[in-house]
């Protein structure tokens, strides 16, 4: 449940995977996130695009979520139906 809460921001191309998770609030935080919703196989479900804090989103069909920071979804082009892959 704690995610992204107590951090100040999210540096480009960094992110939070979240695993099992269909789901995400931003209650307290104080910056706006990108979430992708991934299958399975990883392949992106649904994109939610500057989910500001206080506000929740979730797609029941997700079996993770990874939180980006805002806008990075449109800086990296990444669309639905793209894989995701974590490079480290």
């Amino acid at each position: 449940l704690r995610g992204l809460l107590g951090r100040s921001g999210l540096a480009p191309a960094l992110g939070l995977w979240i695993s099992p998770c269909n789901s995400v609030h931003c209650c307290f935080m104080g910056f706006a996130i990108d979430v992708l919703y991934l299958d399975r196989e990883q392949r992106i479900l649904r994109i939610q695009h500057n989910l500001r804090p206080w506000r929740f989103s979730a797609c029941w069909r997700a079996s993770s979520v990874v939180e980006l920071a805002a806008g990075e979804c449109r800086r990296l082009q990444i669309e639905p139906g793209d894989r995701f892959k974590c490079a480290s």
